[in-house]
């Protein structure tokens, strides 16, 4: 009886606050942007966008938001569409990596990987002159991550599951990540196939290399993290 009552107090969805925070400010923040004109929102996503030829040049040193646009683009979405479709990923895989590493490591885990993600496609398009947006790449990176968290046990007091961590050298000989890996990388490159910074937005450029960049991030990255969590 005790057990039936107790069951039925598990909370149907028990997403972790952090991610709750990450969505309801990339909502906030896009909520604005529908408030500004067209040329005030083009501004914003140049001074807060990643634009690659801007980063790379001498012009940050005059501009001090373009040296914070390799995180600042990550809270910025193209559509609606993009940011419910990276809110559902992020709820999805992002639970699962905030769980195991606790609030403020996530936070650093997102950091890292829209930084690396924003570098690896500025240095594949130096010249690019269209913003970069989005945070596919921390999600892509969650995504990965999460491929290498295992359910240990289920917590009764809090009902949250707790994760151990599968050694990547391990988790690579596994199908399942192999799998995922290889039809996560097709899916990108033939998504990107034919595209140009034009074709997916007036503005900003949403890019398939950037997704990529921070998938293998958050596969490499998440187990120094994880180790970290164990000090901290």
């Amino acid at each position: 009886m005790n057990n039936q009552i107790q069951s039925s107090r598990v909370p149907a969805f028990n997403i972790p606050a952090v991610i709750l925070v990450f969505i309801a400010g990339f909502t906030v923040i896009h909520l604005y942007r529908e408030s500004l004109n067209n040329i005030a929102d083009s501004n914003v996503l140049f001074q807060f966008g990643f634009v690659p030829k801007l980063f790379f040049s001498d012009v940050k040193y005059a501009n001090i938001s373009i040296w914070f646009s390799a995180i600042t683009y990550a809270l910025l979405h193209g559509s609606w569409t993009h940011l419910i479709l990276n809110s559902v990923w992020f709820v999805a895989f992002g639970s699962v990596v905030a769980r195991a590493l606790g609030a403020g490591l996530f936070v650093l885990f997102f950091g890292i990987t829209a930084i690396f993600s924003a570098l690896i496609y500025g240095a594949l398009h130096p010249n690019l002159m269209v913003p970069l947006i989005g945070a596919s790449g921390s999600v892509s990176g969650a995504m990965a991550a999460a491929l290498l968290m295992v359910p240990a046990s289920n917590d009764q007091v809090d009902y949250s599951i707790k994760y151990s961590l599968l050694p990547l050298k391990e988790a690579l000989k596994e199908r399942r990540v192999q799998a995922t890996i290889f039809i996560w990388v097709l899916i990108n490159i033939f998504s990107g196939i034919g595209t140009s910074p034009s074709m997916v937005d007036e503005n900003a450029q949403i890019a398939w290399e950037a997704h990529l960049a921070g998938f293998f991030c958050g596969l490499v990255l998440i187990g120094p993290m994880y180790r970290l969590k164990k000090v901290v």
